[in-house]
């Protein structure tokens, strides 16, 4: 019965996320890129979307978007942001639609200046605790439905040796109060259903490692520089101005103090929006194994770094990108994996927090998807411009007869002693499974 159920469930919510609207509204879709003004250069992850329709879209590496809007009411504008630029909002009627455009963002420039808010010196201690303290609101603590965009590549020396791509729904819950620094226990209640995937073939491993970018999120938003017990473990320091959506934002550098340097083998910038204190991005370069993961690699970790964006529309923040790159020495050679997620359409959506056995069902869903490989697909989604995937092609030449053979694998082997997946969701170990390396 819960599994009926929530399927049925799960099928709403699906199209909604993908863009369904009401009926007899009128559906326009917008493509484009974003550019800087003055070197006609890509805008990379620009935030895209209609603040009255509570939609938006994160561009994608080469400033490229796609977006299906209800046109409608043509008082609305179109919103176009990024950090370091002016916003631009074009009106609904200055559009022709049907055409893609071209949206040109003028860079902001900012000079670095004391620090002072509401009509009151405030110290930058201040600042950092109002943004871990904030971390429920500007995080959501209401999960939300978007659509993804991920790719997962690995590198033997400077030859690119695998790839991944694949679009999908992603379940996000940003803020996670019971998160808690243990191997024992699922880290993460992010999940994803696939729609569409193309992959190669790797060299010894066959499944997603995107669990391990989703507890790097978790461990630094939760567990990091922003965590109450941890803001006089690290030094905190302005180095910088920008701005974003005509607000002012902080570029805080961190660091451990010497004394926690071994609990903390990283350090780092965040963003901080100087009016209501949110974490626009955070960035992380660690050394050595991270801190967060159950090491069970054949390989020894030599560094990581990490780092996650975000994007606000209607006071409300929205994943924009979050990328892991991990190195590693091996008896192969040098080793570098680069996982990423880019939010693509998101429209306003609260479902309803999963349990258990929801989560159960929408895993084994997960891990038994009828998956798409439709080439065409992938041409429209224009990520193939991006210098990386040329970068593939060229050193995998059968890449196309690769995709259309493994597309369709499982993403993750079963675990010693379970006959089927049935048997593993029925278990409940599935959760825990999933996350384990």
């Amino acid at each position: 019965m819960i599994r009926s159920q929530l399927k049925g469930t799960l099928l709403g919510l699906w199209l909604a996320a993908a863009g369904g609207l009401a009926y007899g509204q009128q559906v326009q879709e917008i493509t484009g890129y974003v550019l800087d003004a003055n070197t006609s250069e890509p805008v990379s992850y620009a935030s895209v979307g209609v603040p009255d329709q509570a939609t938006g879209i994160s561009a994608n590496l080469n400033g490229y978007f796609n977006l299906r809007l209800n046109t409608t009411n043509m008082d609305h504008f179109l919103e176009v942001s990024s950090i370091g630029y002016s916003r631009k909002r074009i009106p609904f009627s200055s559009i022709t639609w049907g055409e893609e455009i071209i949206i040109r963002l003028d860079p902001e420039i900012t000079m670095l200046r004391e620090v002072v808010i509401e009509g009151r010196r405030q110290t930058l201690e201040d600042i950092i605790a109002s943004t871990s303290r904030n971390r429920k609101e500007y995080l959501r603590s209401t999960p939300y439905l978007t659509n993804v965009f991920y790719r997962e590549t690995l590198q033997i020396g400077d030859k690119y040796a695998g790839i991944t791509e694949a679009q999908g729904i992603f379940y996000i819950n940003g803020y996670n109060p019971k998160y808690k620094n243990n191997q024992n226990q699922v880290m993460t209640y992010d999940v994803a259903q696939w729609k569409h995937m193309r992959r190669s073939s790797y060299p010894s491993e066959s499944y997603l490692r995107i669990g391990k970018l989703l507890k790097a999120k978790d461990y630094y938003l939760h567990d990091g520089p922003l965590k109450r017990k941890n803001l006089q473990k690290f030094r905190y320091t302005v180095v910088d101005t920008s701005q974003y959506q005509d607000q002012a934002v902080l570029v805080v550098e961190f660091s451990p103090l010497p004394a926690y340097s071994e609990e903390f083998n990283y350090h780092g910038r965040m963003l901080i929006k100087e009016d209501d204190k949110a974490l626009l991005s955070i960035e992380v370069e660690q050394r050595g194994s991270e801190p967060y993961l159950a090491q069970k690699e054949d390989k020894q970790q030599q560094s990581s770094t990490f780092s996650i964006s975000f994007m606000k529309f209607n006071d409300q923040y929205y994943l924009n990108r979050s990328s892991l790159m991990q190195s590693y020495h091996s008896p192969d050679g040098p080793l570098q994996y680069q996982l990423e997620i880019i939010g693509g359409p998101f429209s306003k959506q609260k479902p309803k927090f999963l349990n258990n056995a929801q989560r159960a069902v929408l895993y084994s869903d997960m891990l038994n998807p009828a998956i798409n490989y439709d080439p065409n697909f992938w041409d429209a989604y224009k990520f193939a411009e991006s210098e990386v995937f040329k970068k593939v092609e060229a050193e995998i030449s059968n890449l196309d007869q690769l995709f259309e053979q493994n597309h369709q694998l499982r993403l993750v082997p079963l675990p010693e002693g379970m006959e089927s997946y049935e048997q593993m969701v029925n278990e409940q170990s599935i959760l825990e499974f999933f996350m384990q390396y």
